[in-house]
């Protein structure tokens, strides 16, 4: 239940060529009363030159001490751009 302070919250996020995805990752722990309960997943549809969600997450955070608290936190699936067919196949 949401009432209890054990209660995880799964994320789930289709990013294709995302250049905000980092951003969405700071704001979801940043602002999060219990960021160690967050469990996010990620589905990653990049081209080589752009930028890796939990890459700009830690540069974003501007320390490492959360970065590594958090990461473990964070799964995230790769693939190319171009053989991505859309958020629905994620």
């Amino acid at each position: 239940s949401w009432k209890h302070n054990d209660t995880q919250l799964q994320v789930l996020i289709s990013a294709f060529r995302d250049q905000l995805c980092g951003k969405t990752l700071f704001n979801l722990f940043t602002k999060a009363e219990h960021p160690d309960r967050l469990k996010v997943s990620i589905v990653q549809q990049n081209a080589v030159d752009d930028v890796d969600c939990v890459t700009k997450f830690c540069t974003l955070l501007k320390d490492q001490t959360r970065c590594e608290r958090w990461k473990p936190n964070v799964r995230t699936y790769n693939m190319a751009s171009d053989e991505a067919k859309g958020p629905v196949h994620a």
